[in-house]
């Protein structure tokens, strides 16, 4: 499985942010070409106090061309323009590919 990985720090307006993520950019990301599966975790706290992100979103595919084709899709450029704006520039994006499953 490969991931995008994108970290939005806290919004300046969070009413607005959560509005946008809502009705926006979640039906950008759903035509995304080759997308897998696409999560969405809100970050809560950590263990040193207050945290400095907001949200973590998952983009899965199945392998690195998957990823690469939507990489290069006018429907990525969408995506990437709407979390730029609502982001106010500040988002975090990784690639990662997941190596091992493991079981409790």
């Amino acid at each position: 499985m490969y991931k995008i990985l994108v970290i939005y720090p806290k919004p300046s307006n969070l009413e607005s942010f959560e509005e946008d993520y809502k009705s926006v950019h979640i039906e950008l990301v759903k035509k995304l070409p080759k997308l897998r599966g696409f999560r969405i975790n809100k970050i809560y706290g950590s263990p040193s106090g207050e945290p400095e992100f907001y949200l973590l979103a998952e983009l899965l595919f199945d392998s690195k061309a998957d990823l690469e084709y939507a990489l290069k899709s006018n429907e990525m450029r969408d995506a990437a323009r709407d979390a730029m704006k609502i982001s106010e520039g500040k988002m975090k994006v990784m690639f990662a590919e997941e190596y091992e499953d493991v079981k409790p």
